[in-house]
């Protein structure tokens, strides 16, 4: 196993940033589950690499299976009384994720 590249930091905290925001803007006009969930949930299915790809691919594969999650976040979303996430929140979740 190798050590984290902290040279990957700045490369995958500006994809999250951007991706997360791309999400969110678009959060109201979501389904809470996509037509299409099945299919993409079904493409991470099978067996895990022995090597690693990479902070940065592994995030963009990620990103790719968006559709095959529940957008409980979003305003259709009515089985739990959670609510969207706010920004201080998303913050917060991120710097303390970097902490531990």
């Amino acid at each position: 196993m190798t050590a984290p590249d902290p040279a990957e930091i700045p490369k995958v905290v500006d994809l999250a940033s951007r991706e997360a925001a791309r999400y969110l803007e678009s959060i109201a006009e979501r389904n809470v589950r996509d037509p299409r969930a099945e299919e993409v949930a079904a493409s991470f299915r099978g067996e895990l690499p022995e090597d690693g790809v990479g902070s940065e691919q592994a995030l963009e594969e990620l990103v790719a299976g968006i559709d095959g999650a529940v957008h409980s976040a979003g305003p259709k979303f009515f089985h739990f009384v959670d609510g969207g996430v706010t920004p201080a929140a998303l913050g917060a979740d991120w710097l303390a994720s970097a902490l531990d």
